[in-house]
């Protein structure tokens, strides 16, 4: 409930999280509540590697879209090639042409420029913590969030990112998103919100039926291995 609040307030989001609370499953929902309730709406999912981003399109986006009752969902234009095109129903065209919503969603692999291609609407960043270019992809795409008011002729954030994830290895983006995760904290503790990010961390009690026990069992497990990476590893999960 808080995350489809904020996301649905339009607030651009940096969310650290424990393993399996669901979340990836939440916002594939609202993903394609976006795509099948807008026109011209676009969509840009981003995961640590695209085969991790196309396991993401299989199970958390078509599925939940293909399971949406006949009368709600909007016509298919293609769902081919790491790419959902959709088109209200009612609404025609020539072949070849597309009409009426032409609202998409497309996959990316995580690169420099993800971001900006296409000056997408709503940019989803998953498993940040393993992508080692995070800082470097959230910072060049801050420009294109921001576009003029025709009416104040100011510039306002027009565009929404939500960036989450666990901990990841130190070499593979860890260090990366425990850096830009404690400057967004840093920001948001002075009260500047100019940084344009809430930082949001959900920890082992947002996974449903979780309880003291099993969290203490499973750590005491972790620690038994008396493994250095055994330790991170389930404070990360956790």
């Amino acid at each position: 409930k808080v995350i489809a609040f904020l996301i649905d307030s339009g607030y651009c989001l940096l969310v650290g999280k424990g393993r399996q609370i669901f979340f990836s499953t939440t916002i594939g929902a609202i993903a394609v509540k976006r795509i099948n309730f807008r026109k011209n709406y676009f969509v840009k999912l981003i995961a640590e590697n695209l085969l991790k981003t196309e396991e993401i399109f299989e199970d958390k986006i078509k599925f939940c879209f293909y399971n949406y009752p006949n009368w709600m969902k909007s016509s298919v234009a293609s769902d081919q090639e790491g790419m959902m095109r959709l088109m209200f129903k009612g609404y025609g065209g020539d072949k070849g042409n597309i009409s009426g919503a032409n609202s998409k969603l497309m996959l990316e692999a995580p690169y420099i420029t993800a971001i900006n291609g296409g000056s997408p609407d709503l940019v989803l960043l998953d498993e940040i913590g393993q992508m080692p270019l995070i800082s470097d992809i959230i910072q060049e795409g801050r420009p294109t969030l921001f576009a003029t008011d025709p009416i104040t002729g100011k510039m306002s954030r027009v565009r929404q990112v939500v960036a989450f994830g666990t901990g990841g290895s130190m070499d593979k983006g860890g260090a990366e998103l425990e850096n830009i995760y404690n400057t967004c904290v840093e920001w948001w503790n002075k009260r500047n919100f100019t940084y344009g990010f809430i930082p949001i961390f959900f920890d082992f009690w947002a996974r449903p039926g979780m309880t003291q026990k099993h969290y203490d069992d499973e750590k005491e497990i972790a620690y038994a291995s008396g493994k250095e990476e055994e330790r991170v590893r389930f404070h990360q999960h956790y």
